[in-house]
């Protein structure tokens, strides 16, 4: 290697190592930048004003009578009546087969039939009892 090329690449070298260096020291000193402007967010007092309080307290109060109305309470399972399509759904099984092979044994819970003006309405079964019918079928090991 010539001294030329030598001297050269000594020139290369120390101008990378003065570019790392000054890169360190940036890196250094963005990072107490952040460090600093973090402290000052967290020393700086959140203000809110009255009209912003009940704006708040508004919507919350909006935003619970908007998802009251668009979603109906669920009924608990303790007193919920289910028809042969929420019962066949619940079974995984298609309606025509809860009605004329399940609903029909003697061990399945008793119909709830309520009155209406042309007679009696479609069977209705409480749920919990459905429930606790499909229980007594669980293998037993």
């Amino acid at each position: 290697m010539s001294d030329i090329e030598e001297t050269r690449l000594l020139a290369a070298f120390r101008s990378l190592d003065a570019d790392r260096k000054a890169a360190t020291l940036r890196a250094v000193e963005l990072q107490a930048q952040m460090d600093q402007a973090k402290a000052n967010l967290r020393a700086k007092p959140v203000v809110i004003s009255p009209t912003e309080v009940i704006e708040a307290d508004l919507i919350d109060k909006l935003a619970l009578a908007i998802s009251t109305h668009l979603k109906p309470q669920p009924i608990p399972l303790s007193v919920d009546l289910w028809d042969i399509a929420t019962i066949a759904a619940f079974l995984k099984r298609d309606p025509q087969v809860v009605r004329e092979r399940m609903a029909c044994t003697p061990s399945f819970p008793k119909a709830i039939r309520l009155p209406t003006k042309n007679g009696r309405a479609q069977p209705l079964y409480k749920a919990k009892e459905v429930m606790e019918w499909t229980e007594r079928f669980r293998d037993k090991n």
